[in-house]
């Protein structure tokens, strides 16, 4: 296993390469350069993206072809960004294994397809795609408020302050994001409101209200189809009420085991008792009565509060064992 040693300079040029592509996105986008800020943006998110697959492992940066053999063992044993001949991943494929690792992102994939095609035209046609009759101006908003939200949920994984990484322009930051707030509250409320289509539509065909709840509980019960293809090996559900028809659901999030070193003292020998404590960190989350599915930053707008909070280990299900989620994440059970 690597040692954080060998990670962290990768991690940081890759972090601080994509924090010089997004400063220049939002100097253009402050100087009326929309073509010039819709291209850099993407490309910031590309290098955040393999920043935080460097945190986890740096191979998986490395594009899968067979001549990147070489490559793919010199980042396994001594990584470093000079490799010769070495080729990463796009955009897109960037994207879709950190989904992988770490959860869904939080713009949809037809908006995530935005920025690849953003970062492909500017690269090789030198134009940025756009809808006709599209200004420029609103173009280039939606393309770097969304690149400021995956920014975001790269930093959150990377654990680097946003200010810090924004700087001089974390005010204007904060203004793109309030409008995105604002297309994301409409995007919720579109699922609330289709979700409740459903409940109304369900409920029409029961006449007895026992014989109705009986059978919604019963589908409360059952995890929702899409449940295991959302869930990860960072990643495990808890039953939470969903905000639409108050059945339970299933909140997705990461977890987290901290570990705490004590002492126990007897007959003068000192044994080590370690004491662990879980954290939950809200991802996603999925109702199978209503079928309401909700995503990243549509988690706060629907009132589900996504920062780390520490939670029960039995909310996790009786097989939960936090000293083996720890073990199975670092390898590393002597305690």
């Amino acid at each position: 296993m690597l040692e954080k040693a060998q990670v962290e300079p990768g991690v940081k040029a890759l972090r601080r390469a994509g924090g010089d592509r997004m400063s220049e996105a939002l100097d253009a986008w402050s100087n009326g350069q929309y073509q010039r800020a819709a291209a850099a943006a993407p490309m910031a998110c590309e290098f955040l993206a393999k920043a935080t697959l460097w945190q986890q492992n740096p191979t998986l940066i490395v594009s899968l072809e067979s001549r990147q053999d070489k490559a793919l063992i010199a980042l396994a044993t001594a990584p470093h960004l000079a490799i010769p001949g070495l080729r990463t991943v796009t955009l897109r494929s960037a994207l879709d294994r950190v989904a992988l690792m770490h959860g869904p992102l939080p713009i949809t994939s037809e908006r995530q397809q935005q920025l690849i095609d953003c970062r492909n035209s500017s690269t090789h046609v030198g134009m940025i795609p756009r809808s006709d009759g599209e200004s420029e101006e609103r173009f280039a908003r939606r393309v770097l408020s969304d690149s400021l939200l995956l920014s975001n949920f790269f930093l959150d994984h990377l654990d680097h302050d946003t200010s810090q990484f924004y700087g001089q322009h974390k005010s204007m930051v904060a203004g793109l994001l309030d409008k995105q707030r604002t297309e994301t509250q409409q995007q919720v409320d579109r699922l609330l409101a289709n979700a409740k289509t459903r409940i109304d539509s369900l409920r029409e065909h029961f006449d007895d209200d026992e014989l109705w709840r009986s059978s919604a509980q019963e589908l409360e019960a059952v995890d929702p189809p899409r449940l295991a293809i959302l869930l990860d090996s960072d990643q495990l559900p808890i039953e939470y009420d969903c905000p639409s028809c108050g059945y339970r659901g299933r909140l997705i999030g990461a977890i987290e085991v901290d570990v705490t070193m004590d002492f126990d003292v007897s007959d003068g020998e000192s044994m080590p008792a370690p004491f662990f404590t879980t954290f939950f960190h809200a991802r996603s989350f999925l109702c199978n009565v209503c079928k309401l599915e909700l995503r990243g930053a549509e988690l706060e707008v629907a009132g589900i509060p996504t920062a780390s909070r520490q939670i029960e280990d039995h909310e996790l299900g009786d097989n939960f064992d936090p000293a083996e989620w720890e073990a199975g994440r670092y390898g590393d059970d002597d305690y």
